[in-house]
């Protein structure tokens, strides 16, 4: 017999219950609910609290004014519908098949990392904290829409509801997204969009930053312009498909009202005085300053999470089902999701390993486009699922093609092959340490120890981020009495704190010079 969710529950989730009704049939909803949240409840449940919220009543009133009913792809079964199984082409095996062939330097050689192009972030601290990668860009674009929403410019900003204007959003996002793809229709399908995702990296390096920036940090009143407002006039002005949907993913992100609030105004004054803003994310940037005018900090933080939800069947929609630019959208979506549930979606879940293995078996030439792909979703997986056996045998894979590509690639200009190797580090390391066993934790230092070192004197590298890692492997230190690392790191914090920096440079220039 199930047991019914407590009220508190029920409130929680309402907003995601409340949307799905109002365009998807009750068991569809009961199925994601189930399988996203682990939230189990009857349909006699669901049914009496629709009669409480009275929502049943609102869905009936919709249909009798010929509101169209549910969208034609949301009429199939209930339920996300299985991927098809794909030939294994990721041999991964048992964690304890493989010792990494070298550990991170010891405190007399810790100074000596390789030199590196410039990058523009780093997928470990972004996606570990902030649940879009670690510090570092990424690639991956969505595309049209359709549905529920008005048409272009048939609404007044600020004559919008709450709902309304979240719709407005979710159709400029979406519609913006869908320009990306234009050209390719005669394309031969399925298009997986490898191009387009290995152009992300240099596309998307000021949105990355931005995120990178703000997530996960206490600013004061004010300092939100000084830390980001260069990095929104350049974002603006290389401005690319897919920035709408990490801009909204970063709103989704932060925590902090007062931070929220300044950077929609930030955005939306940079919009207005840069010539080169485009028309329609301009528009995107009128509606969020509506929703920021009409709401308080959690209807706000509830829109975004509707906005955010909407948009994934919008990605794939538009960019299809084994888009690489596609899923790392959606992934990007699910970033506040994952870190504050720590529970991964099931379908997405599903979806990563699928697609990991199409672009292992398809993409076996492009030694560099495969080792960016598995860190993205080891970057998820390693924040959702770490103790998992076989989320640790995909970030001992990743490790080992990391460190292979490290070795062969060292000195060549715009590799990044020390970002890879951080970022594997960092990853491993992380699901070392939830294993709890004296060996794997000291592993996970050494690795933490690495990746910190990497980070800092690489390109483009973010001080927020080194510092949420430095903070972590402080923790770990003081937990096991490491303190011979933890001697190290004080040099680290030291070789940064007095070093004067360039803008795009790394953080310890004096060790990254040849």
């Amino acid at each position: 017999m199930v047991t019914p969710p407590t009220a508190q529950q029920w409130e929680q989730h309402r907003s995601v219950i409340v949307d799905m009704y109002s365009r998807r049939p009750l068991k569809a909803v009961r199925a994601h609910m189930r399988e996203t949240y682990g939230f189990l409840a009857t349909d006699r449940m669901f049914k009496g609290r629709f009669k409480t919220w009275g929502v049943e009543k609102n869905r009936r009133h919709r249909r009798d004014a010929g509101d169209g009913g549910p969208d034609s792809r949301e009429q199939s079964p209930a339920g996300p519908s299985q991927p098809a199984p794909l030939p294994n082409a990721l041999d991964i095996p048992s964690h304890d098949s493989i010792i990494p062939r070298r550990l991170p330097p010891d405190p007399a050689r810790a100074i000596t990392p390789p030199e590196e192009s410039p990058i523009s972030n780093d997928a470990a601290s972004e996606y570990s904290e902030t649940l879009s990668p670690r510090p570092q860009p990424w690639p991956l674009t969505p595309a049209t829409t359709v549905g529920d929403l008005s048409p272009t410019g048939s609404q007044d900003g600020e004559n919008l509801t709450t709902p309304q204007t979240c719709q407005e959003i979710v159709r400029l996002a979406s519609e913006i997204l869908a320009t990306l793809v234009a050209e390719r229709r005669d394309r031969p399908a399925p298009d997986d969009h490898v191009d387009i995702y290995q152009s992300l990296h240099s596309k998307l390096r000021f949105e990355s930053q931005l995120r990178s920036s703000l997530v996960n940090r206490q600013l004061k009143v004010g300092e939100c312009r000084t830390v980001a407002g260069k990095t929104v006039e350049e974002m603006i002005t290389s401005f690319h498909a897919t920035v709408p949907i990490g801009v909204l993913s970063t709103l989704n992100q932060i925590t902090n009202w007062t931070t929220i609030q300044e950077l929609v105004t930030l955005l939306f004054e940079t919009s207005q005085t840069n010539p080169g803003t485009h028309h329609d994310f301009a528009q995107l940037i009128r509606k969020l300053r509506h929703l920021v005018f009409i709401t308080n900090h959690e209807e706000f933080q509830s829109s975004m999470e509707q906005i955010c939800y909407r948009l994934e069947d919008r990605v794939e929609e538009t960019l299809g089902s084994i888009s690489l630019v596609g899923f790392y959208l959606i992934l990007l979506l699910n970033a506040r999701k994952a870190k504050s549930i720590h529970k991964t979606d099931n379908k997405i879940r599903r979806k990563s390993l699928e697609i990991t293995r199409h672009v292992t078996l398809h993409h076996e030439d492009q030694p560099k486009v495969v080792l960016d792909f598995h860190r993205y979703v080891i970057a998820y997986l390693s924040i959702v699922a770490p103790g998992e056996k076989d989320v640790l045998d995909m970030a001992e894979v990743f490790y080992k093609r990391a460190q292979e590509y490290f070795d062969l690639n060292e000195h060549v200009e715009g590799s990044h092959a020390r970002l890879y190797y951080g970022s594997s580090c960092a990853y491993l390391a992380d699901c070392r340490y939830v294993r709890n066993n004296t060996e794997d934790r000291h592993q996970a230092r050494s690795l933490l120890f690495q990746s910190i070192w990497c980070y800092a004197n690489a390109p483009w590298a973010n001080r927020a981020n080194a510092e949420r890692q430095m903070k972590k492997l402080r923790e770990w230190c003081e937990e096991a009495n490491d303190t011979e690392r933890l001697d190290m790191l004080r040099d680290i914090e030291d070789m940064m704190g007095e070093e004067a920096r360039q803008r795009g440079g790394p953080l310890i220039p004096r060790a990254a010079a040849p």
